[in-house]
């Protein structure tokens, strides 16, 4: 399993679901939720920036129905 760092892209696992890259990772809470997060933004167009927690962003790759998978390409 490869650690998750700044600058990867993942796909969403949801049939035509966005993709998107990691801008910074806050690990201790600091990004207001109180849980481990990533600052990420749409891929393509660096737009539509939001935290999405650690815990949907899969590097096994393994076959998922939700969440964000690593894009390998």
């Amino acid at each position: 399993m490869a650690p998750i760092q700044p600058g990867q892209t993942y796909q969403s696992n949801k049939p035509g679901g966005p993709t998107v890259r990691i801008v910074r990772i806050a690990n201790t809470g600091f990004n207001g939720y109180g849980y481990p997060a990533a600052w990420v933004e749409d891929a393509t167009t660096g737009k539509r920036a939001r935290w999405i927690a650690l815990d949907n962003l899969h590097t096994d790759g393994k076959p998922r129905r939700s969440g964000y998978s690593l894009k390998t390409t």
